[in-house]
């Protein structure tokens, strides 16, 4: 399996896991999958966290924006697209430039399965740029927000997430289904993450898996 280090690496094609960065949000985040139209329009996009590529609640997707892959500016794979994002699931797009392509893969982890819903008690993995794969359990489901905790077995100073990991996304772990768009870490006692359930994401985005 992939380390960290790792996920920060360059690589092409795409796929899902790899650090991503847009420079005028200057925050690293994770690559979640590459998607496409879902009523067939051309195109492939990047997916990843509405923090990641766009900025705060209060930021407006920026069309002129660009993403790094890896952060360190050399390479531009894709351009903000302003109307696949939404800020209430905290999720966002970047259609790919031409002659980058993207696998339906994610690093470390491999090929994945069809869409599934979350369920509490669900033993979840997830591929990001800082930590690499960790693994958790859905704790609680409320409406789109998913809540993943550590498995009581593992030690307690285990990193489910940094900062970072954002953008990421949590399958399954006996049929790696995704399931959720990795958010971030929650500030309580337990050291909790948040994600966004994925089939709403690609239903708001008008998206499906590449």
């Amino acid at each position: 399996m992939a380390g960290p280090q790792n996920h920060r690496l360059a690589y092409r094609p795409l796929r899902g896991g790899i650090e991503i960065y847009n420079p005028r949000v200057d925050e690293i985040g994770s690559l979640g999958l590459a998607v496409r139209d879902s009523l067939g329009r051309p195109g492939v996009w990047l997916l990843s966290c509405y923090h990641v590529l766009i900025g705060g609640p209060n930021d407006l997707p920026n069309a002129a924006d660009v993403v790094h892959q890896p952060s360190d500016g050399a390479n531009t794979i894709a351009t903000i697209d302003a109307t696949r994002c939404e800020v209430g699931l905290d999720c966002a797009t970047a259609k790919l430039n031409p002659g980058v392509m993207a696998v339906p893969q994610i690093l470390g982890i491999g090929p994945f399965g069809a869409v599934k819903e979350p369920a509490v008690g669900d033993f979840v993995v997830k591929s990001g740029a800082m930590t690499g794969i960790t693994e958790g359990i859905i704790d609680d489901v409320q409406g789109d927000t998913i809540i993943i905790k550590i498995s009581n077995s593992f030690d307690a100073n285990y990193d489910l997430s940094l900062p970072g990991d954002s953008g990421a996304v949590w399958l399954r772990r006996d049929d790696l289904s995704p399931v959720a768009l990795h958010s971030g870490e929650l500030n309580d006692l337990q050291r909790r993450v948040k994600a966004s359930r994925l089939s709403s994401v690609l239903q708001t985005l008008n998206c499906q898996l590449l």
